[in-house]
């Protein structure tokens, strides 16, 4: 079971399902257009993500979350994990709310997809939290799991 809330599936997904149908026309196919690894309701939370590896290392995430009934926000971020040190570096991007009528969502998605990939590698920001529990693999599993997702298409 995710984080703990055994009603969660009964009780909130229905909801969600209704809501993010809407848009799932849109969401699917920019995932295949651009090669992501879309994700619903990670952790039972009221969005559905994209994950990518970043162009410069690392891993990037574009999140679709749920706000009120006509609403999504659109917050990005990317980060590179340095499992010798135990340190993660991110860049976050600025929330954007749209809304489901305005038809943006599809043009809001491909800008920020583009202004991800085109973020430097000097724009990160350690974050301050020492992430020992990585320890709990060894470096090849850790890049492993990189490796697993998958590198964006832009065109």
């Amino acid at each position: 079971m995710p984080n703990g809330d055994p009603g969660w599936k009964s009780r909130e997904r229905p909801g969600l399902e209704k809501f993010f149908g809407r848009i799932a026309g849109t969401l699917k196919k920019f995932a295949r257009r651009h090669n992501l690894a879309l994700q619903k309701y990670y952790h039972q939370f009221p969005s559905w993500d994209f994950t990518f590896r970043h162009p410069h290392g690392g891993l990037a995430k574009i999140e679709v979350h749920k706000r009120g009934d006509d609403r999504v926000e659109i917050p990005a971020g990317w980060w590179v994990d340095d499992y010798g040190k135990c340190i993660r570096s991110l860049k976050k991007s600025e929330k954007v709310v749209c809304s489901l009528e305005s038809g943006e969502l599809k043009n809001l998605l491909e800008h920020t997809l583009l202004d991800v990939c085109s973020w430097q590698v000097q724009q990160l920001v350690p974050v301050d939290y020492e992430y020992k529990q990585w320890r709990r693999f060894t470096k090849d599993e850790f890049d492993q799991e990189v490796q697993g997702y998958p590198m964006p298409r832009l065109d």
